[in-house]
């Protein structure tokens, strides 16, 4: 989608070798498209556009009209095409580029490609899983509907009616009508996946964004999407026995299956507060946490639900409840309560630390663990009422921790960090694999099997060690102000060779993209105006490296 700064090559040998080509000061080449054997064009990350006609002896620059990117450009004939770019950008020309005119595409979603099947009939792509068609070479567009909300970095078409899109998370989508319906290729979930719980050593569920529930019944081997009912995220899944089972996520859900997932209940939860964690300490007792230290009470399986005094507005992200009167709950800036009453009342614990607390989990009365941002790891054996801090050896935030047994854990978290200890914690080895997802939820069904989930539909199994190749850390920086920030970030890369080729992307708490676009300078403002009051998470994410920090909404 993107080329190095400024860089145009061509080969006279079928690339045996390359020569560079040389075209002035026009820097960020992103697209190529030639007409014929002398008479090409190329688009850039500042707007202009070069045009050959000499097979690249020389390039001349023409004037778009854009000053942002243009990522991509296609010619129908010697005088007609089309480029498209940031923030939905269409440009058009008749007379083989000596003029460019602007055009309504219909969309503001950034477009990455766009190719036509004849002088008329073309289509753009982008993302958010923006797909958009012309019926009159490019004049007028209208919205197609992709069913995805993947972002789409390249469309081709072998002829009027075949079709493929392909984009992030692995998506691929294949139309053999045209565009008037796009079928997804790439199977399974894209979705981000939130929560993983099984019910025993087969059978297995997962939950995530737009209401995604999958279940397995062979130990993960194979995943099946399941009706929920709903389209809000779910942040959290649990199951107290093989077939009874409760999802709680954005807005207060709460819903129910007793039959194994073949359907699920809305319940009411008597809240509106995004619910992070559900726990069910016994058959019908359970418990749910949330943002502004929401904590809600069932004793009937989920008939009713009765609000909690926590004793704090912290947001609760996570719960853990050892029996049915004594559990946990952590959050933001190092929240730790704990009640010992069933949560009639909850006792504020100190923690030690100030960082976002994602995950607790206790393996008996006294000993449980607590893991959260900048590779975090708490430990406590007198039953919270002390905290240690445990060096991780990660910097990653960690989303989820779980223990097989007294001295056999793991925590996951961003970059697909994978945490192992085989010592109770004492120190901790750390594995990942080649992925960038995001790791969100992690539990061990016993001492040889475990199960994480993650972003882009991310579901990974282990079989005893885990054995995963090591991927190098990222020492590049970012730098964000102001922070906190009300209205407007700035985000200033630094020892940033490339910035042309970089994106960022602004997510909420839970992972969710917020924000993304292609940075085409190295300091990029970003309107936060219309944000929730709150913490959100930066990625700088270029072809080599992830760069991560984050900013504090007012």
């Amino acid at each position: 989608m993107t080329g190095g700064v400024g860089t145009i090559l061509k080969t006279t040998d079928g690339g045996d070798n390359w020569d560079i080509q040389s075209y002035g000061t026009v820097s960020g080449i992103t697209s190529i498209f030639f007409v014929d054997a002398n008479t090409g064009y190329a688009s850039s990350n500042s707007g202009k556009i070069l045009k050959t006609n000499n097979a690249g002896a020389s390039w001349t620059i023409q004037n778009s009209g854009l000053s942002c990117a243009i990522n991509s450009i296609f010619f129908s004939d010697a005088n007609t095409g089309c480029a498209v770019g940031y923030l939905g950008s269409v440009v058009r020309t008749t007379n083989g580029g000596a003029n460019w005119t602007l055009v309504n595409s219909g969309t503001s979603e950034e477009l990455c490609s766009v190719f036509f099947t004849d002088a008329y009939t073309g289509y753009a792509v982008g993302s958010a899983g923006k797909i958009i068609k012309t019926f009159n070479g490019g004049i007028s567009w209208m919205a197609l509907v992709s069913g995805v909300t993947n972002s789409l970095f390249s469309t081709h078409f072998s002829d009027a009616n075949n079709g493929f899109a392909v984009g992030s998370c692995g998506a691929i989508l294949k139309t053999t009508n045209g565009g008037t319906s796009w079928a997804n290729m790439s199977g399974g979930s894209s979705k981000v996946l939130y929560s993983v719980c099984f019910a025993n050593a087969n059978t297995g569920y997962a939950v995530g964004l737009s209401g995604t529930i999958l279940k397995t019944t062979d130990g993960g081997a194979n995943w099946v999407s399941q009706t929920s009912g709903v389209t809000s995220a779910l942040y959290s899944v649990y199951f107290t026995d093989i077939n009874t089972g409760y999802a709680a996520g954005s807005s207060g859900k709460i819903i129910k299956t007793t039959d194994g997932g073949a359907s699920w209940v809305a319940q009411t939860s008597g809240t509106v507060s995004n619910l992070s964690a559900i726990c069910f300490p016994g058959t019908n007792t359970g418990f749910a946490v949330g943002t502004s230290g929401k904590v809600i009470k069932t004793v009937d399986g989920g008939a009713t639900w009765t609000s909690l005094t926590s004793g704090t507005y912290n947001s609760l992200y996570a719960a853990c409840f050892v029996n049915a009167n004594t559990g946990f709950a952590v959050g933001y800036d190092g929240t730790i309560i704990k009640t010992s009453d069933g949560g009639t009342t909850w006792t504020a614990q100190t923690s030690g630390v100030a960082e976002y607390l994602y995950s607790v989990d206790f393996i008996d009365a006294n000993t449980g663990y607590v893991v959260g941002d900048y590779g975090t790891i708490l430990k406590t054996t007198n039953g919270g009422a002390s905290w240690t801090v445990k060096y991780s050896g990660s910097y990653q935030w960690l989303s989820s921790v779980c223990f097989a047994d007294a001295n056999t854990g793991y925590a996951v978290g961003d970059m697909s960090t994978i945490l192992k200890t085989e010592n109770g914690g004492t120190t901790w080895t750390e594995e990942s694999f080649d992925s960038y997802n995001w790791l969100y939820s992690v539990i061990i069904t016993d001492l040889n099997y475990g199960y994480a989930v993650g972003g882009c539909g991310t579901i990974i199994k282990t079989a005893g060690e885990i054995s995963i190749q090591e991927t190098g850390k990222n020492p590049n920086k970012l730098l964000i102000y102001p922070n906190p920030s009300s209205s407007m970030i700035s985000i200033d890369l630094i020892e940033n060779p490339d910035f042309t080729s970089t994106s960022v992307q602004i997510c909420d708490i839970r992972g969710q993209i917020l924000v993304q676009q292609r940075i085409v300078r190295s300091t990029t403002d970003i309107d936060i105006s219309e944000f929730a009051e709150g913490m959100y998470i930066v990625k700088i994410i270029d072809p080599n490296s992830t760069r991560i920090s984050k900013f504090v909404k007012e």
